[in-house]
């Protein structure tokens, strides 16, 4: 079975009108600042457990305690987690549909995005050290249909509701956890294959302690063209001094002015253009000539050729790196456009490994709503 239901690990019904204080966003999102912000939030806020600032092992104590307490206590049977979350988008209410079970290691699963080593590290440590799998991965699978069986269920409980402001965006996001023992949907999940959306790094650390450990199943947010996720992008950012050269290497493209009034941090999600790229001045949109070189997408182009020797840092948040540029922090910003799940797919299943930091899936699942208990685990 690729794909099974599980007795969770959730935040005691106590907290049950607090969980927005205590839920966090992914830790690969999370600075310095929010970090700070979210210590302050909430004594049992689960930063302390999924990017602690005093290390992992203070990580793996502080799960212990919380669970030896009775703040974090196991549900009483296994479950399907459903994950709602809604919001405003363009005027108009959206929705996404996902759930949380545990998959299996040996499924097909696609990763498609290069992974830094220090990274896969710090997320190997962390899953030893406290035996949990304490982030679901986000997955999308190819064939299934969440939002039809979703909109079938006749009975689903609901766990948590919770709110939360998307630092990326600026956007207000209301969310519902549910829990449910109508495992229908297994029956299409367990015949399909993934690919993963969001969790690379630690993928890549369950793979490397699983095999040495002997598990096999891990926690999956799984979602699908039904669930209303969406892909945008992540800003390349460029430090001043390499301003120039960037110039130099987008003439030979297909390069126009973006009247300055039609630039805000929001403004590149549905661009039809290959890349955006800011100045503090000026605003640029250009389209490559594919045909002229080996690489297979926009980003190839804009890591092997436009940002080749050039140091790169990224930024989730459009509205800090917005900042970063009107202050003279950086140089100038490079925004490629947003590939869909239809590209992935495509390129995925032809085994192209992506720069890194090629998709965001949005909105992403807070951290701290259920976590898996894994063999390994020592009280």
């Amino acid at each position: 079975m690729n794909v099974k239901p599980f007795a969770g690990f959730l935040y005691s019904q106590k907290f049950k009108s607090e969980i927005s204080s205590i839920i966090c966003p992914p830790y690969d999102i999370i600075d310095e600042k929010l970090r700070q912000e979210l210590m302050k939030a909430h004594d049992f806020n689960y930063v302390k457990v999924v990017l602690s600032p005093y290390g992992n092992d203070e990580a793996s104590k502080i799960l212990k305690s919380m669970i030896k307490n009775g703040i974090v206590c196991q549900d009483a049977g296994e479950n399907i987690y459903i994950l709602e979350q809604s919001f405003e988008y363009n005027n108009e209410k959206e929705e996404t549909i996902g759930i949380i079970a545990l998959v299996s290691s040996d499924a097909e699963i696609f990763a498609h995005e290069q992974v830094q080593n220090k990274v896969v590290e710090d997320r190997i440590e962390l899953l030893e050290k406290t035996g949990f799998n304490t982030c679901p991965i986000m997955m999308v699978s190819e064939n299934s249909n969440i939002l039809g069986w979703y909109n079938s269920l006749k009975e689903a409980e609901e766990i948590f509701s919770f709110s939360y402001l998307s630092t990326e965006y600026g956007i207000r996001i209301s969310g519902r956890l549910l829990r449910t023992q109508d495992f229908r949907i297994l029956e299409e999940l367990n015949k399909t294959r993934f690919f993963i959306a969001d969790g690379h790094h630690r993928f890549t650390a369950i793979k490397s302690v699983y095999k040495s450990k002997g598990e096999k199943y891990f926690m999956g947010y799984i979602l699908d063209k039904s669930s209303g996720i969406k892909i945008f992008p992540i800003a390349r950012q460029i430090p001043s001094e390499h301003k120039k050269t960037i110039m130099e290497k987008i003439e030979k493209f297909s390069v126009e002015e973006i009247p300055s009034g039609d630039v805000n941090p929001t403004s590149f999600i549905r661009m039809g253009y290959d890349a955006t790229i800011l100045f503090s001045d000026r605003a640029l949109k250009v389209d490559f000539k594919l045909a002229n070189f080996s690489e297979k997408t926009h980003l190839e182009i804009i890591h092997n050729y436009i940002l080749n020797n050039i140091p790169v840092s990224f930024e989730h948040n459009m509205y800090r790196a917005f900042e970063k540029l009107k202050r003279g922090e950086i140089g100038c910003l490079i925004i490629p456009k947003s590939f869909t799940i239809e590209d992935i797919w495509e390129l995925t299943k032809k085994g192209c490994i992506m720069p890194p930091k090629s998709t965001y899936f949005w909105p992403k699942p807070p951290s701290g709503l259920v976590l898996n208990k894994t063999s390994f685990y020592r009280s």
